[in-house]
């Protein structure tokens, strides 16, 4: 028989009448002779409202404690799930994430999956109930409830449909697919029929809300089929997310995340001794480069590297959260001491603008950098990765560059915009 994870996110969820109304998306599947798992988030704004009641009683509240009292919300659901279930006339049991026998190291807060010992869940379905997962919790060795970080209940969906060797594995929000831009900001945003599972992880990576990136990542390892579809119009198809997506062309889709800073450094002579010869300073950079990433790394800072438009031979750029900022700055100065305030540039509140597709060349890249500085849209710096462009800009100019990228990707992938 076939079988089917179906994860409801927390909009789909909001009230006892959403709740009933994906309880008979779960029932209809299961008339179908489709043996079905779901996996529930929190009411929606539960987990907000339960990290302000901590925020009440202290400003640092003990991490244990909060993993403990955000996971209750998804055990709400999961068991209002299961009564809804049971009133459309289906066997229904709920899960928490420990019944369900999800196990985790013990990174509270950020939790990773380690080990899902499944028999309970087999035995319930070879009951012919459905088990009702609480998503985004497991449990450590010791008996501890951690949670799994933003999105986490995709990441339980995927895991189990995984394990289980589910067919396919539906995500049901407030949204009916992926699209080509966040139809929230764009409205010429057009929808996908498909994308591949690499596409989606650089989208996931960088700003796109519809999949937590951990769960993309466990589909592209495992080849599960992955379904973004809406609680609300349960008739359409969705986005089909897959090893072979028929939309893979020159573009796919742009993805905008914000709180970014750029720092860029000048090498000076007193650490590069070669400042006349542009060829030994390129290499002279490129040894830099490497030193500094490796010290800003063992430093716990996630950067990435980039480059300005000047391309300047003794410049090195790259981009980082901006609470890590004056951590780099500090790791920088004590690696090069000689190193001063005028030769370190910060760029602060920046928006990061990435374009994902199959085939993003280097004439791609030029239309895109001259589409934006024709209308005045000042770039820091630009990044790359095998299937993306990421362009950074002022905050204040994000809209605006997502629109004129949107429509020159829309022209290059022969796309009505």
């Amino acid at each position: 028989m076939k079988r089917l994870v179906i994860k409801f996110g927390g909009t789909s969820l909001m009230d006892t009448r959403r709740i009933q109304k994906a309880a008979e998306i779960v029932m209809s599947n299961k008339a179908s002779g489709v043996d079905v798992i779901v996996v529930v988030s929190a009411m929606g704004h539960t987990t907000d409202n339960l990290l302000e009641l901590s925020k009440d009683l202290t400003a640092s509240p003990d991490l244990r404690e909060i993993d403990a009292l955000i996971s209750t919300g998804e055990q709400v659901s999961a068991s209002l799930m299961a009564i809804a279930l049971r009133s459309l006339g289906g066997a229904a049991r709920s899960f928490t994430g420990q019944s369900a026998g999800i196990t985790t190291d013990n990174h509270f807060g950020n939790a990773k999956i380690k080990t899902i010992r499944k028999e309970a869940l087999e035995v319930a379905l070879r009951e012919q109930v459905i088990p009702v997962v609480a998503g985004f919790q497991g449990i450590t060795d010791q008996n501890e409830v951690t949670t799994l970080g933003r999105g986490g209940s995709d990441t339980t969906a995927i895991a189990l449909a995984t394990v289980l060797h589910a067919d396919c594995c539906d995500i049901y929000s407030d949204v009916r697919g992926i699209y080509s831009a966040d139809p929230n900001i764009l409205d010429r945003a057009y929808m996908l029929d498909a994308i591949s599972y690499a596409e989606m992880l650089e989208l996931a990576k960088n700003g796109a809300q519809v999949l937590n990136d951990r769960s993309v990542q466990i589909a592209m390892e495992h080849q599960v089929k992955v379904r973004v579809r809406s609680t609300f119009l349960p008739n359409d198809t969705g986005t089909l997310v897959t090893n072979h997506a028929s939309q893979i062309n020159a573009f796919t889709s742009i993805a905008t995340v914000t709180k970014k800073n750029c720092i860029k450094v000048q090498l000076s002579a007193a650490n590069c001794k070669r400042l006349q010869d542009k060829r030994a300073l390129r290499h002279e950079r490129t040894e830099w480069k490497r030193i500094l990433l490796r010290l800003l790394f063992n430093a716990g800072i996630s950067v990435e590297p980039g480059s300005s438009l000047k391309n300047c031979p003794n410049e090195f750029s790259f981009s980082l959260g901006q609470n890590d900022t004056q951590k780099a700055i500090a790791v920088l100065k004590q690696a090069m001491p000689s190193m001063t305030n005028d030769l370190i540039v910060v760029e602060e509140d920046l928006a990061k603008v990435s374009v994902v597709g199959g085939r993003l060349d280097s004439a791609f890249e030029v239309d895109a950098i001259l589409g934006l500085t024709k209308a005045g849209v000042p770039i820091s710096i630009v990044t790359r990765a095998k299937n993306r462009l990421s362009i950074f800009v002022p905050e204040e100019y994000k809209h605006q560059a997502l629109g004129i990228l949107h429509a020159n990707c829309c022209v290059l992938a022969k796309v009505a915009a």
